[in-house]
């Protein structure tokens, strides 16, 4: 629910109903013989807001309603971020030896505004894998591609327990051809190949694409392939 009561599309993992529901869905890929589950937090964010569950356990932690408070109150995206992981570790759980490989944003800042905290999911080895995805959002919270720029690699890098868990920045390319040119985006291909070579130099452990599909008509795309370690 949103700070109004106004109903938000999508499920709450602040109820244990909706995480269990989840967690059985979870195990049930790791039993066909999946490498690793791969939430995309990319989409579908936020995953917890103002449900009673959520105001009723902020209030009696904190003694403030969240609804009266900015969506930026530091206690109440701490809240939030707690219960996201909590959520995770449970996720962990279900899948055994598969891999937790979630979709993550670029930034620290996106991540935490969508109550992901990805530190803790680090340090404490809930995931196995971050794919890193370097996009922004408009003022009408429409993600949209962005540059190169868009993702803070090192700040992941750095993390306490890093050791453990594979890099993998991702970018949307589409905007770097010729159809998409075509309709005003005017990023270039050569942008995308640098940096990520230059996260490759600094350790990720691969690399990965979003929305790959006119790709085939390029051919410069295979190039990427062929970059140095």
């Amino acid at each position: 629910l949103g700070p109004k009561g106004e109903k938000v599309r999508g499920l709450s993992v602040a109820y244990p109903e909706v995480t269990e529901h989840l967690a059985a869905f979870y195990g049930e890929l790791a039993s066909f013989g999946a490498d690793g589950v791969s939430p995309c937090f990319i989409r579908g964010c936020p995953m917890v807001l103002y449900e009673p569950i959520m105001v009723e356990g902020f209030r009696s932690k904190y003694g403030k309603d969240p609804r009266d408070l900015p969506s930026s109150d530091p206690d109440w995206q701490d809240y939030r971020a707690q219960v996201v992981t909590q959520f995770m570790r449970r996720m962990k759980d279900a899948l055994g030896d598969c891999r937790l490989s979630p979709l993550i944003h670029g930034t620290q800042a996106l991540n935490r505004r969508f109550a992901l905290d990805i530190a803790t999911w680090v340090r404490e080895g809930i995931v196995d894998d971050l794919f890193i995805m370097g996009h922004q959002y408009d003022r009408h919270d429409g993600h949209f591609g962005g540059g190169p720029n868009n993702l803070d690699f090192e700040d992941f890098n750095c993390l306490p327990g890093r050791q453990n868990v594979r890099l993998w920045p991702m970018f949307y390319p589409y905007a770097a051809f010729e159809s998409y040119r075509d309709l005003g985006y005017d990023h270039n291909w050569d942008l995308f190949s640098e940096a990520f070579q230059r996260y490759l130099d600094q350790g990720a452990n691969g690399y990965g694409l979003w929305d790959a599909t006119p790709l085939y008509r390029e051919s410069n795309i295979f190039d990427l392939g062929r970059l140095p370690r």
